[in-house]
């Protein structure tokens, strides 16, 4: 009869953490997609002279973002993410990491840093009187961000974010002798978004 319990104690304390195994397993990785609204800071500095443009900055638009991502431990999570903004006159890209510290709670927020790379082409020319430009340009992203995140189910999730991301896309205009610099120097963003967690 001890046997016998020994057994049904051993087996039901194998079944316990089979059951929270493979509830740390469903939630170990993710896939997400985002909508986005962004601030951008642009500036136009005429250095000699008076460069026109064809046309005036984007300083607001907004943006897609899909990610990828391991929630490492309980509390940490670390994404991949790709965003793309919509702006008029150029197409601006951004690839990242994302690591973030998710407080235990009912609303799960998060807070966190990022680091990758952000792109810019322009796909109108933005110059009326300037011979030579920098069409494509490449920058170090680096920032931070806030949010919190909502389970519906077992699998699907909710999110929110608050970020802010600095960079250094400059364009450099030159119209001999007239210079002229054209820079989107940060990023400030608000989203919502979905994910899917295995």
């Amino acid at each position: 009869m001890k046997k016998f319990i020994n057994l049904l104690v051993i087996g039901g304390t194998l079944c316990t953490l089979s059951a929270d195994m493979q509830k740390e397993k469903n939630y170990n990785f993710f896939v997400g997609a985002s909508l986005n609204y962004n601030k951008l800071e642009v500036t136009k500095k005429d250095q000699v002279g008076e460069i026109l443009l064809n046309n005036s900055l984007d300083d607001a638009a907004t943006s897609l973002g899909v990610q990828v991502g391991t929630r490492i431990a309980q509390n940490y999570v670390a994404s991949l993410n790709y965003e793309k903004v919509n702006l008029d006159a150029m197409k601006m890209q951004s690839l990242y990491l994302s690591f973030d510290y998710q407080f235990d709670n009912i609303l799960h927020p998060f807070i966190g840093a990022s680091v990758g790379i952000s792109y810019l082409e322009w796909l109108n020319d933005p110059l009326v009187n300037s011979s030579i430009k920098d069409n494509k340009l490449s920058s170090l992203m680096y920032g931070i961000q806030a949010g919190a995140e909502y389970m519906i189910d077992e699998h699907w999730s909710l999110y929110s974010i608050l970020s802010y991301q600095k960079l250094d896309l400059t364009t450099e205009l030159i119209s001999s002798p007239a210079k002229a610099e054209v820079q989107y120097e940060d990023k400030s963003s608000v989203g919502v978004g979905i994910r899917y967690n295995f």
